[in-house]
């Protein structure tokens, strides 16, 4: 018994430091997130005002870029802003489920245990962003390049972050289970 105990203890220290490197991840990664949000958002005030020609001329004098009539032709204002509106989606949606990841994994250094319902609550919050990230941004983005005609250029379907935030929210189940059973020993105890 006194070594399960000894065990628990050893897994419960590195949950702890764990989560107090997480905690700053999450945190570097969510500034940076919303650093990139704050650039598209620049770039999307700053694109309108980019001459074509300006953008032409700066590819044609560097002649280690690739400058093919085909890149020249999706080069223009248009797909600027059209990038800048990826960027800004993308970025931004990232750095809101980064500071719940941050909330996560503070929570968890809180309590000393992963099973909170401060922990369940981020973790179904990732996991709603995570869904928002694979399914709205793409809509969003399809509407945006069909109104824009830039065309299939910024296709970000990809089905695998659908599984992930399932998975996610599969996580905050097993999470929300192991707090009825904390509060169920900690009321028998």
């Amino acid at each position: 018994m006194e070594k399960v105990a000894n065990e628990s203890e050893k897994a419960k220290k590195a949950l702890i430091v764990i989560s107090k490197i997480c905690y700053v991840i999450a945190f570097i990664l969510m500034i940076l997130c919303f650093v990139a949000a704050g650039f598209s958002l620049i770039g999307i005030a700053v694109a309108p005002f980019m001459p074509y020609d300006w953008i032409k001329d700066f590819v044609l004098a560097h002649p280690n870029s690739y400058h093919d009539t085909a890149f020249l032709a999706y080069i223009n204002v248009k797909y600027a802003e059209v990038a800048c509106v990826y960027g800004l989606l993308g970025a931004g949606v990232s750095g809101v489920s980064m500071l719940f990841a941050r909330n996560l994994f503070g929570s968890i250094k809180e309590a000393n245990t992963p099973f909170a319902e401060k922990a369940v609550s981020s973790l179904n919050m990732i996991g709603l962003f995570a869904l928002i990230q694979a399914i709205a941004v793409p809509v969003v983005l399809s509407i945006v390049t069909a109104a824009t005609g830039t065309g299939d250029t910024f296709n970000s379907w990809n089905f695998g972050n659908v599984f992930f935030a399932l998975f996610i929210f599969a996580i905050s189940l097993v999470f929300k289970y192991g707090v009825s059973l904390q509060k169920q020993a900690d009321t028998t105890l």
